[in-house]
């Protein structure tokens, strides 16, 4: 195969027909190991600037090249950091609602409704993935900033000084504070006498392993917070309003 070198100042210069101008071409002042350009079997113009200068591109870039194509598709859009993306829908994309199906029954003191709670099923459609429970703790199916609004009525066994309700959450799944907190009394004795109460709070859902929240019912007597399987008595609201 024969073989051209240049070996004085590893240049090679192109001169047009009246020899006054000239493209230089170049090797770089050192190599790692030897190099192969090779050139297409076709017409090829290349274009003024180097190969990083986005003003010497033109036509369009082949989706494959752009992440490989992944996740690429009629719904998506490349977004800044290199990334197919589904673009948000818009709106509320998270919401459902719990409720206590039985009367949680509160000695006294400030407890954990830990049990009867189930996902409202009375004319009720759930917007975007459930909430789990377990014993009364519950979880996020997605970070965000999160709406959650509790509401209960009780009914005194006893006269009482006051009753509670309480949201309460961890950002570690282990300690649990004071969210949001409303209070109540009973001024009669003859059983007959009911309260309601209600609270809310947003909550920064940063991790959804670490961030949950429970729901209590306090009192300092005997006292029953309403529960049902047909209509919300005791109840919880849950609603994503935006991104973390």
């Amino acid at each position: 195969m024969a073989e051209i070198r240049v070996k004085s100042t590893g240049t090679i210069k192109l001169f047009e027909n009246d020899n006054t101008s000239s493209v230089t071409i170049a090797s770089p002042a050192s190599l790692s190991a030897n190099k192969t350009v090779t050139l297409p079997d076709a017409d090829v113009t290349l274009v003024s600037g180097t190969m990083n200068d986005a003003t010497a591109l033109s036509g369009n870039i082949p989706v494959s090249n752009l992440n490989s194509g992944t996740s690429a598709g009629a719904t998506t859009f490349w977004r800044g950091d290199a990334t197919w993306v589904t673009p948000d829908a818009g709106g509320i994309t998270q919401a459902s609602q719990w409720r206590l199906t039985a009367a949680f029954a509160n000695a006294s003191g400030n407890n954990v409704m830990t049990s009867n709670w189930e996902e409202n099923d009375t004319h009720y459609t759930r917007i975007g993935s459930v909430m789990s429970e377990s014993s009364g703790v519950f979880t996020f199916p997605a970070t965000g900033i999160w709406y959650i609004n509790f509401n209960s009525y009780c009914s005194f066994v006893a006269e009482t000084n006051y009753n509670g309700i309480h949201i309460e959450a961890t950002v570690d799944d282990s300690s649990f504070a004071a969210l949001a907190d409303a209070y109540s009394n009973f001024s009669g004795d003859d059983g007959g006498e009911l309260v309601s109460m209600n609270c809310n709070a947003m909550f920064d859902v940063t991790d959804t392993t670490q961030c949950k929240v429970e729901f209590k019912g306090e009192s300092d007597a005997a006292t029953s917070f309403a529960g049902s399987t047909a209509a919300n008595h005791t109840y919880a609201t849950f609603i994503r309003l935006g991104d973390t």
